[in-house]
């Protein structure tokens, strides 16, 4: 399997919603830095990503054997799993889930934040997602 193929693997820290690559050798930090690029650089319906995020990610991408912050992926899922129709068909949205995907090889079906506090996961969408994405990551 090569470098590009090989599925990402995480693990929770702690009791946290923080993930930790259980595989950091395995990722592409160039194609991901290229993903994560798109997303800063795409504005949609008057927005951009968030910058608390964006800089989350480009720690993140320093350094790959550290946690990444729940508020990270969360905000960056909101994109492509937001309520509004219309901002689920964004350029920004599709560059966000175009990055989700090259993360994690499972998308959660509902958004996993509440709308009004954007960057804080909810528990109960987590435990639906977290057992699929966990699974998947193991089929290699």
């Amino acid at each position: 399997m090569t470098k590009e193929s090989k599925k990402l693997k995480w693990q929770r820290v702690d009791d946290s919603f923080d993930l930790k690559l259980v595989n950091p050798d395995s990722a592409n930090t160039d194609v991901l830095k290229s993903l994560l690029n798109i997303v800063e650089k795409t504005k949609s319906w008057g927005r951009h990503f968030c910058k608390d995020a964006s800089t989350e990610f480009n720690r993140w991408l320093q350094n790959l054997s550290t946690p990444l912050k729940a508020q990270a992926y969360a905000r960056l899922s909101n994109w492509f799993l937001c309520d509004k129709e219309f901002i689920r068909r964004t350029d920004l949205a599709r560059a966000s889930k175009n990055f989700w995907n090259a993360l994690f090889c499972v998308s959660p079906e509902k958004r996993l934040t509440d709308p009004k506090k954007d960057h804080v996961i909810l528990s109960e969408e987590f435990v639906l997602w977290w057992p699929k994405q966990s699974r998947c990551q193991e089929d290699c």
